[in-house]
């Protein structure tokens, strides 16, 4: 669930700020800095970037993974 709008814009009543840090979907969790991925995630645009600069492989080559 996602709303169109700010829920801060206006300020946030005591009441609506407990009820976003006890959703169990944790709405304010950040992932992109907080998150916990397998290190291979974060491995493979580097190891993409390295054989494109080599050109190992090309932008242009479609490689599927099975």
């Amino acid at each position: 669930f996602f709303t169109i709008y700010n829920l801060f814009s206006r300020g946030a009543d005591q009441e609506a700020l407990f009820d976003l840090l006890a959703d169990p979907q944790e709405p304010l969790f950040n992932l992109v800095i907080s998150g916990l991925y397998p290190t291979g995630s974060a491995i493979k645009p580097l190891v993409a970037s390295a054989a494109l600069e080599e050109e190992i492989i090309s932008s242009s080559k479609k490689i599927n993974c099975k």
